[in-house]
């Protein structure tokens, strides 16, 4: 990273209120993700990180394309037993619902 990037970073990490808001936003945005995937049929592995994991029941790299394409981007993994799953980054709760209606769209 830059060294502008290491200050921003520093920044923030001395910003306690913007770190509480970080941290309300990944728990109740993974919270939205966990149920809508849930409401999708969509299994997930659990999380307490800034992103979800979850199984598409089908060629995840498939998916990604078909997200890209909506303007959603997800990460596809490589690993030969992961080949069905998706990494979803939580995002602000407008991004969260487009994710969640996006994929919807995609799967039906």
């Amino acid at each position: 990273t830059s060294v502008l990037a290491q200050r921003a970073a520093a920044a923030a990490l001395q910003d306690a209120q913007f770190l509480e808001q970080t941290l309300r936003n990944n728990v109740e945005g993974r919270r939205k993700l966990v149920a809508g995937l849930e409401r999708l049929g969509l299994g997930q592995v659990s999380s307490a990180a800034n992103f979800v994991l979850f199984d598409t029941g089908r060629d995840a790299g498939a998916v990604a394309a078909a997200l890209e394409e909506q303007g959603v981007i997800v990460r596809a993994l490589r690993a030969k037993r992961l080949v069905r799953h998706l990494r979803v980054s939580v995002g602000l709760p407008a991004e969260v619902e487009r994710f969640l209606g996006a994929l919807g769209h995609v799967l039906a």
